[in-house]
């Protein structure tokens, strides 16, 4: 498998509790961290041109939710968020590896990669439960939620349409892209989901509820790499 593979192997598995203790998924955990692990942060190509955000904030949250021990490079992962993650327009943003403003169409030009944003409030709610709540991760998260509510959780903000048509898809795996799912998770954890801002949202859910009362999932990517939890088109019990 390559890097991207052990990433996602390994955030499928710190969905299920325990994992982190048998040694196939400690030797793949200590892999990706070797490879990834640049001082500053977390990258795919392991030098500083090839830090992306959401990356960085993807293996970031599998090291809190793995119970990893050294919480100096947990802490490395969460310092990149805070000082160059950018979570409005227009901003520059000071990191200098090409990639993030090169790669997939730029990650941090003038509109930030709503992905990004979105993988990286993930990271600092998962530290948040770990580790308590500094203000300046407070803070940042704060900035980061309004942000995604003010697009209504999926839309653009120049016009009334999603940002991607697959946001609003149920699809494995999880940390693909994202979707409406993952990010009202996001939502709900940090005590927003009453906002009105999220109506439109949760009524697309509503509306892919069967007539069971099940949902599925419609679509699967990264089969390489990752192992569905419920069969396709089916009732989802994972």
């Amino acid at each position: 498998m390559g890097l991207r593979a052990y990433e996602w192997r390994l955030l499928e598995l710190s969905e299920i509790p325990f994992t982190h203790t048998l040694e196939k998924v400690q030797n793949l955990l200590t892999l990706l961290i070797n490879k990834s692990y640049i001082q500053e942060g977390f990258s795919l190509t392991g030098d500083k041109e090839g830090l992306l955000a959401c990356h960085n904030a993807m293996i970031t949250t599998i090291l809190i939710k793995m119970n990893y021990d050294d919480k100096d490079k947990i802490d490395m992962g969460i310092k990149w968020i805070l000082d160059y993650q950018s979570i409005e327009r227009n901003k520059e943003c000071k990191w200098r590896g090409k990639d993030l403003f090169t790669k997939f169409g730029g990650c941090m030009k003038k509109t930030p990669c709503f992905y990004g944003v979105i993988k990286s409030m993930i990271t600092l709610t998962e530290y948040k439960k770990k580790f308590g709540n500094p203000p300046k991760i407070d803070n940042k998260l704060n900035q980061g939620l309004e942000y995604i509510l003010n697009h209504k959780i999926f839309k653009k903000l120049s016009i009334n349409e999603p940002i991607e048509p697959s946001i609003i898809l149920n699809f494995y795996p999880y940390p693909y892209k994202s979707n409406i799912i993952e990010i009202l998770s996001l939502i709900k954890v940090n005590g927003l989901i009453d906002d009105e801002r999220c109506n439109e949202a949760l009524d697309i859910l509503k509306h892919k509820q069967r007539s069971d009362g099940f949902w599925q999932a419609d679509i699967s990517y990264m089969k390489s790499a990752w192992i569905d939890f419920d069969e396709l088109k089916k009732p989802g019990l994972g």
